[in-house]
């Protein structure tokens, strides 16, 4: 979780140090089907990816088994 964190915070300071690439994304409008499933696919990506990282066993800490 942490090295998702650093690359979070990594893309939001390249987009804050170029303001031209910001206004061209934020900017960006999905206007297409195709384009709504890449977004679906994207969320589905990193919410899977989160929940995986929460189900994970820590065996450092007092777990339930």
């Amino acid at each position: 979780m942490k090295k998702f964190l650093f690359l979070l915070i990594f893309i939001l300071a390249a987009i804050a140090f170029d303001g031209a690439l910001a206004k061209d994304i934020f900017d960006y409008g999905i206007h297409t089907p195709s384009g709504w499933l890449g977004l679906a696919l994207i969320i589905g990506v990193f919410l899977t990816l989160f929940w995986a990282e929460t189900t994970k066993t820590h065996h450092d800490k007092n777990n339930r088994e």
